[in-house]
């Protein structure tokens, strides 16, 4: 879960579905981002469970892509510091992977095993099974607690609680919603649970709180349960095929008072449409970072451009002369061509930016669960533990929680997170662990905590290092690193 960049030496500009540039993928920094906003998560749920009004307060986490990995290990070191966790996770879209992949060892550092993925799952269940109100097998709440729950104003008096479809005790459940058609949690070096699924030899191990839904396009939810699930085949016109193939996935999750049929982001329009959003933004900056137009003009009569080779590159005066008389254009680069042509490369224009950025984009359905206005009414409604909120009751501790989630805001009570929002600056105690994540009061181990499984902790030093005499030697031991430690930089 402490893992260093997502990519090292990679550039990828466009959105690796569609060859657009909504979604540019960059070189990563370390991804200790995500252990410390793991870090920021946990603090928020033991503010609500350190305070004796708000203590007992249901706590539910709708989670999507990396934010699920972030709420695993969230609740797992609420739990080290002894502290309940949320009452219901339900998890969308998962890049978490239950196996090693080929690709995957190719990125830096050393991988998880198999095995220590799937022991950390298991752990997460368990930990939210643990002293839950369902453990005796009663997946309903009792007529007391339907009362208390009409009595503080929680809920309706409505008859539809009678029903057994309506009325589910989902305290210490984790769901897995899954798509598979996911595009982009299915590519090779991720393929998360998020698109797979879990299949039946792990789920059957991590706990009987472990409930999973397929939403596949053109597929009922809830209609039906305890069956596998098998992937439509493709049809023309379909989005882009995932290559999913599995038939090991038991869709056990409670059926629903209102089955419905799952639609994909953007069916009816060939599962494209406009940017929207902060994406015209995303797109428009990085075309007019990597986008050049090309151009051809005359050379200049002055004698910086005399005598110049077919290819020759131009130097910073060459264009700087040119920038003065195109001050309209933004000339990046250049090169003499032939017959006193020059070819230039510039940026983008504004009007051009515009333009460009009114382009139909190719959804690759990595939201398409969270996005669907039916999910939220017809099935993660009905999966969330009901009870009381009193940290909303009170409107002071309520905008401290607010305040203290986004740490985009001045106002966020938590001086460390704006430091690190606006200056990139960890805090001392946490960085500590940066590149050491078992060390004393770091990542959350144990039974209820990550299994941080990575191979071989000792290694022989290569003997070829000790040239002229490259003989191994059983003497010479190193550690061997989760992933290679920083290398210092002259200032």
């Amino acid at each position: 879960m402490l893992v260093q960049e997502f990519l090292h030496n990679v550039t990828v500009p466009t959105d690796p579905q569609s060859g657009q540039r909504a979604h540019p993928i960059y070189q990563n920094p370390h991804r200790i981002y995500q252990a410390y906003a793991a870090r920021r998560l946990a603090d928020l749920i033991l503010t609500i469970r350190r305070n004796p009004d708000t203590e007992s307060d249901t706590i539910n986490i709708v989670a999507h892509s990396q934010g699920t990995i972030i709420t695993m290990l969230a609740n797992m070191w609420v739990v080290k510091e002894g502290g309940l966790p949320a009452d219901c996770l339900i998890l969308n879209h998962s890049p978490y992977s239950l196996e090693n992949r080929l690709l995957e060892d190719a990125m830096p550092g050393n991988q998880q095993t198999d095995v220590a993925r799937q022991k950390t799952l298991a752990h997460l269940c368990k930990l939210m099974a643990k002293d839950r109100p369902n453990q005796d097998g009663d997946l309903h709440h009792d007529e007391a607690y339907i009362q208390n729950l009409k009595d503080n104003g929680c809920l309706a008096d409505k008859a539809t609680w009678d029903d057994p479809h309506y009325n589910r005790n989902n305290f210490g459940m984790v769901y897995n919603y899954f798509c598979p058609n996911d595009g982009v949690v299915s590519m090779t070096p991720v393929q998360g649970f998020g698109w797979r699924g879990i299949p039946d030899d792990i789920s059957e191990t991590s706990g009987d709180n472990l409930s999973q839904r397929v939403f596949c396009k053109g597929q009922k939810v809830g209609e039906e349960t305890g069956y596998h699930f098998e992937m439509p085949a493709h049809q023309a016109g379909d989005s882009k095929d995932t290559g999913y193939s599995y038939r090991d996935v038991t869709i056990n999750a409670p059926l629903l008072p209102e089955p419905f049929e799952f639609k994909l982001m953007a069916q009816e329009r060939g599962y494209k449409d406009r940017l929207s959003g902060n994406d015209p933004a995303i797109a428009r900056a990085a075309m007019k970072a990597e986008r050049f137009v090309p151009e051809v003009v005359n050379a200049p009569d002055s004698i910086q451009f005399q005598n110049l080779r077919d290819g020759q590159p131009l130097n910073s005066a060459q264009l700087d002369e040119l920038r003065l008389k195109y001050p309209l254009w933004d000339i990046m680069s250049g090169a003499y061509s032939y017959q006193k042509l020059i070819a230039v490369y510039r940026r983008m224009t504004d009007a051009e930016l515009d333009k460009a950025v009114q382009i139909e984009t190719s959804y690759s359905q990595h939201s398409s669960i969270v996005a669907s206005v039916e999910v939220s009414e017809k099935s993660t409604a009905y999966d969330l533990a009901i009870g009381q909120c009193n940290a909303f009751k009170n409107k002071g501790f309520w905008k401290k929680l607010l305040l203290r989630a986004d740490w985009r805001r001045p106002e966020n009570p938590d001086p460390k997170a704006i430091l690190y929002y606006q200056a990139g600056i960890l805090p001392p105690d946490f960085k500590r662990f940066m590149n050491k994540p078992e060390s004393p009061n770091a990542m959350p181990t144990g039974d209820l905590g990550v299994v941080n499984g990575y191979g071989s902790r000792i290694r022989v030093k290569d003997p070829f290092n000790y040239m002229p005499y490259p003989q191994p030697d059983i003497n010479r031991i190193e550690t061997n690193l989760q992933w290679p430690m920083p290398e210092p930089k002259d200032i």
